[in-house]
């Protein structure tokens, strides 16, 4: 393979009078001017805080690719720029004081006998300045050259296409603001005020939770009665089949079913407020997951930084957040927990 180093050094740009052999004096006094009110500065993209950037799979690097590997678009080399991975954007505050963007985008060789493919788009003040088509493995690279002028706010995002997000690494290589002005700063992303659309649940009790559940004959079965309301509530069961214990303090159901067949049940929720019955069947065979579960997926959050006190963190806010008495009942621990650290 061919490997080419590529660097891109800012350029000058001379005064088409000068090239077209204006008069002399003119040209010399204009163009005095022009430097005089233009005088420009060079940023590099990388240079910037990229702990404020976003990567949709691990983080994003400077001078690096997502990877960790040299920064390579279909054979060619380059030195600066950044890698990241689709979905993955980065705000930069302009304050007005930059004139141009340029770059070169493409994927990254080290996924290049992957399927990957994103778009590259570029947002000034919530408006598409420029946007390629869906750039896939093994392309060449695509140039960049934005107009900034009068910008307050920059988004480089990455998007990912319609086949999924695996295998996007994407490159931001040889970019570089032109600045005139107060030079580019990398920010945090807005975060919404947090809100609850959930109207907060009364004192009484509320039986919460599936109404059917499955189990295969012989398996351990672990069911939990969850309610709303103030605490203390016990719990207790009519009909409950024999082999299955419940603890009225916390509504814990275990034991063990060895018949196939189907129980129908009465759970009952009591506190100082009130009381609350509902039915519930049990299935015992082949067929089990009869309800869809309520958890929590740890992927988008942690991805291959999972760790046993992030895991039970996650855990003790599911209590703590009353999520529990509604119902949800598993953290998933996702991908990447068995790798060595």
């Amino acid at each position: 393979m061919n490997i080419k180093l590529n660097i891109i050094a800012p350029a000058l740009v001379l005064s088409a009078c000068l090239l077209s052999g204006c008069n002399t004096a003119t040209a010399t006094t204009t163009d005095t001017t022009k430097i005089a009110s233009v005088a420009t500065k060079t940023v590099w993209l990388d240079e910037l805080d990229l702990s404020k950037a976003v990567s949709g799979w691990e983080k994003t690097n400077a001078k690096r690719s997502n990877g960790e590997n040299p920064l390579t678009i279909n054979g060619s080399v380059y030195e600066r720029g950044i890698g990241t991975h689709a979905p993955g954007h980065i705000i930069v505050k302009l304050n007005q004081g930059t004139q141009r963007f340029q770059a070169l985008v493409g994927i990254d060789d080290e996924v290049r006998e992957d399927a990957g493919s994103v778009k590259f788009i570029i947002i000034g003040d919530r408006k598409i300045l420029w946007e390629s088509d869906m750039l896939t493995s093994g392309q060449d690279p695509v140039a960049v050259n934005v107009d900034l002028s009068g910008i307050d706010e920059l988004r480089l995002v990455v998007n990912a296409t319609n086949d999924g997000k695996d295998s996007d690494h994407a490159n931001w290589v040889n970019a570089t603001f032109t600045v005139v002005g107060d030079s580019p700063v990398a920010i945090d992303l807005p975060v919404p005020p947090p809100y609850i659309l959930t109207p907060k649940p009364g004192p009484e009790p509320k039986i919460t939770g599936p109404k059917i559940f499955g189990v295969r004959p012989g398996s351990p079965f672990l069911f939990t009665i969850t309610a709303t309301g103030d605490r203390p509530i016990k719990f207790s069961a009519t009909n409950l089949p024999e082999g299955l214990t419940l603890n009225e303090g916390n509504g814990q159901i275990t034991g063990k079913l060895t018949q196939e067949g189907e129980h129908t049940v009465t759970f009952t929720a009591e506190n100082a407020k009130g009381r609350s019955e509902r039915a519930f069947r049990i299935k015992v065979g082949d067929t089990i997951c009869l309800t869809p579960p309520l958890g929590w997926n740890s992927w988008n959050c942690w991805a291959g930084e999972v760790t046993d006190e992030k895991v039970r963190a996650s855990a003790r806010s599911m209590i703590d957040s009353g999520l529990v008495n509604h119902g949800w009942s598993y953290i998933n621990i996702d991908d990447c927990w068995m790798r060595k650290l």
